[in-house]
This record gives C-alpha cells, sequence and structure tokens, in this order.
C-alpha cells in the first residue's frame, strides 16, 4: 500500500467537513468537492467553527488550526482530485447517487488511488463493483461527530474481479460498539 499524502472529500456536508477537518490536522492536504459553492462555504465555515472551539479548549494551537485550514481546498469540480491517494465519497445516502460519484471518480483520479465510501448503510461490495478497481475500494467509517471522538473503524473488501453482472451474496453481522453503544454493520464475503 502506497503512502497516503493527499486526500479528496465528497461532500461538505456534516460528515464529509467532519472527514475533511481531521484529515486536515493529521496533516494531509485535502481537496473537499460539493455540488455548490454555497455548500462549500456551509462546510468550510462548520470547519472554522469546529476548530476555533477547539483552539478555546486548548485541544489544538492556533498555529495548528491555521495550517490545517491551509491544507483544505475546495471546488465544485474534481479539482486537484488527479493527485489524490484517497477519495472519501461522503454524499447523502442514495445508492445511486453513491454509486455515480465512484464511477466519476474512476475517471478523475489515478488508478493508484483508493476509493472510499462513508456509507453505513450501503453494501459496499456492490458499490465497488461499479468501479474499475473494486479491490481498492474501502469502508471508512467515521462515527458522526468524528471531530470530538475521533473514531473510525476501516472495512476493508477483498474480492476477485467477477463479471459485472454477478449479485455477490453478502452477509452482513451486527456488532455493538461500547462507546456509544451504536450498532455497526460489518460486510462478510
Amino acid at each position: 500500500m502506497s503512502e497516503i499524502r493527499r486526500v479528496g472529500v465528497v461532500g461538505a456536508g456534516q460528515m464529509g467537513n467532519g472527514i475533511a477537518h481531521v484529515c486536515a490536522l493529521a496533516g494531509y492536504d485535502v481537496h473537499l468537492n460539493d455540488i455548490s459553492d454555497e455548500a462549500l462555504a456551509k462546510g468550510m465555515e462548520t470547519i472554522e467553527a469546529n476548530m476555533t472551539r477547539q483552539v478555546s479548549r486548548d485541544m489544538i494551537s492556533h498555529d495548528e488550526m491555521s495550517k490545517a485550514l491551509s491544507r483544505i481546498k475546495t471546488s465544485t469540480k474534481l479539482d486537484g482530485f488527479d493527485s489524490v491517494d484517497l477519495a472519501i465519497e461522503a454524499a447523502t445516502e442514495k445508492r445511486e447517487v453513491k454509486e455515480a460519484i465512484f464511477k466519476t471518480l474512476c475517471d478523475a483520479v489515478p488508478a493508484s488511488t483508493y476509493l472510499a465510501t462513508n456509507t453505513s448503510s450501503i453494501s459496499i461490495t456492490r458499490l465497488a463493483a461499479t468501479t474499475d478497481r473494486p479491490e481498492k475500494c474501502i469502508g471508512l467509517h467515521f462515527a458522526d461527530m468524528q471531530v470530538k471522538a475521533i473514531l473510525h473503524q476501516v472495512l476493508l473488501k477483498y474480492r476477485w474481479r467477477v463479471p459485472a453482472d454477478y449479485v455477490m451474496p453478502v452477509d452482513t453481522t451486527s456488532l455493538p460498539v461500547p462507546k456509544d453503544g451504536l450498532p455497526v454493520t460489518l460486510e462478510r464475503l
């Protein structure tokens, strides 16, 4: 696995802006994408407000906040995604929307880029089947309010190439997460 330095996030809403926030604080260059300038502006306002709250609580320094904010670039186009190592989809929880984003990302990112989804209810295997790189598709589940908890799980999907019309049966298992008691669904092939 190659080193991840640049992250693209599709969706600047509640989850997407939080993912961009924690990635930028962790030192990654972030390209944040959404369908409108208004959505991007609102997402950046939220990121700045959350970081300001972190500064006021001595969780980060003002310098760390400034550096993190400078790492985030926004666009309504996939500008900058041609150099990302990881592209994270954090759009609305609709299978058709996520599949369309994955297909678009395949044309916009290098072949070496990992594609991730932040879905909590849609089969990652089925999303991966819509791409040209199912072996590079993963689920990254960030807990809601990830800026506070910074709890996440990585759900890796190892699969073989199969015909596009093949529907792989998926067995799901719900596991409790002790920290907040919310169930998390994992897929098994």
